[in-house]
């Protein structure tokens, strides 16, 4: 039963986790903090190296929570219904698998679909995707583009990546480090993108295609709710987090009552982003 219980796991696409650094923290919450090191991104002169060492002081610059939910359910079939069906409890040990694998993708995809919006980060209390995310000395920098993903987006993007700073306003080149470029189901959208990151050349007069350089990963994504939206994860980092307070835990029992058989599962997850949006490209056109 285990297996098929897996056998429904395996039929939800769950490629979205290569985005999503996993935590396991055993917390009523979760969390998620912000320093700063109040504009020093660089180290200063130590005069003949005598002396008091130059002193910067950090900061908490804010944090935020992350909640999780508990969630279950319970299963019940009747004796004679199994007795006469071999496979229903095979059956809906599958569909326990997926809807758990389900449960914990729409948690996931919350996130991504909130990034223009409810999404936030610590700083400036900004959504995820943002043109201006404020730094330390005052000044923005932008992980948001307002275009559809063709090859000259995802230039674009990575343009973004090499031009980003932290929020100290130190240089954070992070456009080598590999890229998982999600985006929804649209007809042609997925060949698009094949195609500008799988093609040897970008056009018939055979101009050699370097996207390769930035190591990117296609995931189409249904749970992608709208047909504009779509976006870059660093492998490298990231900060989406994915929430694992209690695994999943099934079980297959006979009610002593009714001679019922119940399959059952429970878990509890959440899902959000850090306090800092380094590491997420956004795109809405």
């Amino acid at each position: 039963v285990v297996d098929f219980y897996f056998d429904g796991d395996a039929m939800v696409p769950q490629k979205y986790e290569a985005m999503f650094a996993k935590r396991t923290d055993q917390a009523g919450t979760l969390k998620l903090g912000s320093l700063s090191t109040e504009g020093t991104n660089s180290l200063p002169v130590w005069s003949s190296g005598q002396g008091d060492i130059p002193q910067a002081r950090v900061s908490d610059i804010g944090s935020k929570t992350l909640s999780f939910a508990q969630y279950a359910i319970q299963f019940r079939i009747r004796k004679l219904d199994a007795k006469f069906d071999p496979t229903l409890i095979a059956e809906v040990s599958k569909a326990v698998g997926r809807a758990v694998a389900n449960t914990k993708a729409l948690l996931a995809a919350g996130v991504i679909n909130g990034a223009h919006s409810t999404t936030t980060v610590v700083p400036g209390a900004k959504a995820l995707a943002a043109t201006d995310h404020p730094t330390a000395l005052g000044g923005t920098r932008s992980n948001k583009l307002a275009t559809g993903c063709d090859l000259a987006a995802i230039f674009a993007a990575m343009a973004l990546a090499r031009a980003w700073k932290d929020y100290d306003g130190g240089d954070f080149d992070i456009a080598e480090g590999g890229w998982n470029l999600f985006h929804p189901i649209v007809a042609g959208l997925e060949q698009t993108v094949a195609q500008a990151l799988g093609s040897a050349v970008t056009s018939d007069q055979n101009q050699i295609n370097t996207s390769g350089i930035f190591n990117i990963s296609q995931i189409p994504w249904a749970k992608v709710t709208t047909a504009t939206h779509w976006g870059l994860v660093s492998k490298m980092m990231t900060p989406l987090i994915d929430w694992e307070v209690l695994a999943p835990e099934d079980s297959i029992t006979v009610d002593e009552d009714s001679r019922e058989i119940k399959v059952t599962v429970d878990g509890a997850w959440g899902a959000g982003c850090g306090a800092q949006p380094s590491g997420f490209i956004g795109a809405a056109a």
